[in-house]
């Protein structure tokens, strides 16, 4: 029996409003980063910038879940589209076997549920860091903050992200050889994390 006309159109929708929302949320993910930089350069040390960090995680883990979400309603579209196809090229005459006895009491999820709090992100292997916390960070200065502030809008403190640093150093403002140094130095303050393949991420203040 081919799926209505309806029921793919729901599906369709449905998959369109998680779209929307992992859009909202993004964009809820992105304005955080730019509180969480506003509080960095006005004090490092407030204690009120570690819940912040704190919040942004929370909405990251969010985001990653209606990721998920929405990819599974694609798979779920795509294999009822497929359906409706055989059934159009008589494909579906062919007789259907029963389903064996062991199994046929029990159903196959096609989705697992989400919990977005429960989101886990894998640590990459033989990674430099080994927590997501220092030590007290010391403040910076010049190039160096300038660098701190940019890549406070493209890093956040949940996995380590491949950036393009000659890029990103000449968007601050600072010259070719002076970014690899600015780099070295916010790793150093305790900013920054460094994995095995170069890849960054903000360190979430030390309580």
């Amino acid at each position: 029996m081919p799926i209505s006309p309806k029921t793919l159109s729901s599906i369709q929708q449905a998959g369109a409003a998680v779209f929307n929302a992992d859009a909202e949320l993004k964009s809820v993910v992105k304005d955080y980063a730019q509180k969480v930089q506003q509080a960095m350069l006005q004090n490092p040390f407030d204690i009120g910038n570690d819940g912040l960090f704190e919040e942004w995680k929370t909405v990251a883990r969010l985001s990653l879940a209606l990721e998920q979400i929405e990819s599974e309603f694609r798979k779920i579209y795509s294999t009822a589209e497929r359906l409706n196809t055989t059934e159009v090229l008589g494909m579906s005459k062919s007789p259907a076997l029963a389903a064996p006895a062991a199994y046929a009491a029990s159903s196959i999820p096609l989705l697992v549920p989400v919990d977005a709090t429960d989101v886990v992100i894998k640590k990459p292997r033989k990674s430099k860091a080994v927590a997501n916390r220092t030590k007290e960070q010391r403040p910076v200065k010049g190039n160096s903050a300038k660098l701190l502030a940019r890549l406070m809008e493209v890093l956040n403190p949940v996995s380590f992200t491949s950036v393009n640093r000659a890029e990103v150093g000449r968007s601050a403002g600072l010259a070719v050889g002076s970014i690899g140094a600015s780099i070295t130095q916010l790793i150093k303050s305790g900013y920054l994390l460094e994995d095995a393949s170069r890849g960054l991420k903000l360190v979430t203040p030390a309580r």
